[in-house]
């Protein structure tokens, strides 16, 4: 079983030495490294041929975006399976090798993945997601899992390569948040297995992640596609629409958050219906009309979350 690890890489310079380390360092080595060089204008790549090894394929491109850079590297990849990674998370030594046990144990699903530790302002933070599985087995509804925390992030999840093509990839419209609207496609597609045991550990940078140049406005459009479904059970219906509204809210305090009140009060808008709304709706929507450093004190105050 050989896994094709895609890294987008766009100035990182400090950390891809330490994210190419760690997969090298794998217990599980039948596997390439696929890097999408995406316009880095620091010491990336020179950082990156310091690191010698034949498993290290380097690709440069323009800078054209995260999704672009994946997609692309799923295009020179050889193997059967596609892991992702970001130039600066990392994985545990044992990462691929359980991801790899995983699917022998479990060849019917779609896409294995595994919890995630989240280092933000130094600090190390694991996500409990007592709700979702047992140690480790199928994620027996993404949707309802998803409205808790987001239960895959993209540095720890591996999909098949057929699958990934025949959902399209990532969305290169997005900014932000294009692996929600593939991380749905892949639930309503097939099965998920899941390892609740953190493998990964996420680097959040907050400065990037709420920059603002980035806007929530990529975030929900693609969400009314799955409101519109109409070949799925009233069960399963529920729970998307419980989860797009979720969504919806997370993309409205990102809006807030990065002084977008117009951006929000759009979003808000479109929930037309009491069913779509989400929770304090009407408080948000005041929000909106309110000075930039009364909304980001309220935010912090009540701990909004914005992942």
């Amino acid at each position: 079983m050989k896994i094709s690890i895609v890294i987008p890489l766009y100035n990182k310079e400090k950390y891809i030495e330490r994210t190419l380390k760690r997969v090298l360092d794998q217990t599980y080595q039948n596997f390439e490294i696929i890097i999408i060089n995406d316009g880095s204008t620091d010491n990336s790549v020179e950082n990156v041929n310091k690191i010698k090894s034949e498993k290290v394929k380097l690709y440069n491109q323009k800078n054209s975006g995260a999704s672009n850079a994946r997609n692309n590297g799923v295009k020179y990849a050889k193997g059967d399976f596609i892991a992702f990674l970001d130039a600066d998370d990392e994985w545990d030594k044992s990462y691929l090798e359980r991801i790899v046990n995983l699917y022998k144990n479990n060849p019917d699903g779609v896409l294995y993945a595994s919890n995630y530790y989240i280092m933000e302002n130094n600090e190390l933070s694991m996500l409990n997601y007592p709700k979702i599985t047992e140690k480790e087995g199928e994620l027996k509804n993404y949707f309802i899992s998803g409205k808790i925390y987001t239960p895959i992030w993209t540095s720890a999840a591996v999909i098949k390569k057929d699958i990934f093509n025949q959902l399209g990839g990532f969305n290169e419209k997005c900014i932000i948040c294009e692996d929600v609207d593939l991380w749905c496609k892949v639930a309503l597609s097939g099965k998920i297995y899941y390892i609740n045991e953190p493998l990964a550990i996420y680097h959040r940078d907050n400065i990037n992640m709420l920059s603002k140049n980035k806007t929530a406005s990529c975030y929900y459009p693609f969400l009314d596609e799955y409101e519109m479904l109409t070949n799925l059970n009233d069960i399963k219906k529920k729970d998307i629409l419980e989860y797009v509204r979720y969504r919806k809210g997370v993309a409205v305090k990102y809006a807030l958050y990065n002084s977008n009140a117009k951006e929000a009060r759009k979003i808000l808008r479109s929930m037309g219906k009491k069913r779509e709304r989400i929770k304090n709706h009407y408080i948000f929507f005041i929000l909106t009309f309110l000075p930039y450093f009364f909304i980001k004190k309220i935010l912090k105050l009540t701990r909004c979350n914005l992942s």
